[in-house]
């Protein structure tokens, strides 16, 4: 009789355990359903891992407006500047995943070089942070002063080798996009260029119409207004394809060197642990702005060849 009453419980508990399971799960798909109904209730925060009128500042506030219509609440963007990026991509990581900290940066900027520049981060970036979209790509050009002596990209790089250590190139911060690019240039055609770091990108941008800076290889549309009113010359596209905004300016490749893409890419990202219905709202809320035109040609794209 034992036997037969204990396997009698044994059958019964699983029935039991499986329908309380169920119970909870159904909850929890009403709570989760509920809590993306609501989303947001509040403001939302963005952190910006560079200083204020930076591409990364322009093209995300442009988003951003737009995003807060959809939601309907507002989104508060917070420049935090410091350590190539560093700081706040850590801050956001190492937020709670409350739903309401977001982080706008850069996949070739602080998430990949952070890992080779600061071996003593507390957290590691790239396992602690939840990809929600991607919402632009700038392309980036060589520019140089309108009085540069050279003409062409061939020019400078022969210019370049005549003047070992003595041409300057500028960026907004060591390990920031224009810093490794500007590194890899030198590398791909073979000179010897010194790098200036700064900590607002518009006054290197002054000091490169100037003359005191040699050349920048930037995102185009923190240059782009310089170029059209004759204040500097872009001699390259650094990119796979021409620009269409420039669509005289010959790409690298196509200068004689060899392919070069440093264009810039800007995603959405929130600390890992982030609910995935969340997730879902923000995503497709992304992808609705990016519908609109005129948020849409923030981003300079490629011209077709």
């Amino acid at each position: 009789m034992g036997d037969k009453i204990g396997n009698r419980r044994g059958c019964r508990e699983p029935s039991v355990r499986c329908a309380a399971a169920a119970a909870i799960a159904a909850v929890l798909a009403l709570v989760g359903a509920a809590r993306a109904d609501d989303y947001p209730s509040r403001s939302v925060h963005v952190i910006i891992p560079f200083g204020p009128g930076g591409v990364t500042d322009i093209v995300s506030r442009v988003l951003f407006d737009a995003m807060a219509k959809v939601l309907g609440q507002a989104i508060v963007i917070e420049n935090r500047a410091g350590a190539s990026g560093t700081i706040a991509t850590e801050f956001v990581a190492d937020a709670p995943p409350d739903r309401y900290t977001l982080l706008v940066d850069d996949p070739s900027g602080p998430l990949a070089t952070g890992v080779s520049l600061y071996a003593s981060r507390r957290i590691d970036q790239l396992t602690r942070l939840e990809p929600i979209a991607p919402f632009g790509t700038t392309g980036a050009v060589l520019v140089v002063a309108a009085n540069f002596p050279a003409q062409t990209l061939a020019d400078f790089v022969a210019l370049a080798k005549q003047k070992p250590g003595e041409l300057l190139y500028g960026s907004t911060g060591i390990g920031t996009p224009g810093h490794p690019n500007g590194a890899l240039f030198d590398r791909i055609v073979c000179i010897d260029a010194r790098h200036v770091p700064y900590r607002v990108g518009s006054q290197g941008v002054t000091d490169l119409i100037s003359g005191r800076l040699s050349f920048w290889i930037i995102p185009l549309a923190a240059v782009l207004p310089y170029i059209q009113s004759g204040q500097l010359r872009a001699l390259a596209a650094a990119g796979e394809h021409r620009l269409r905004e420039l669509p005289n300016v010959p790409t690298v490749k196509e200068s004689g060197c060899s392919n070069y893409d440093v264009s810039s890419m800007y995603a959405l990202f929130a600390p890992r642990g982030t609910a995935s219905d969340i997730v879902g709202v923000l995503k497709r809320a992304t992808d609705q702005v990016l519908n609109d035109e005129d948020v849409a040609s923030v981003s300079a794209k490629p011209a077709s060849n």
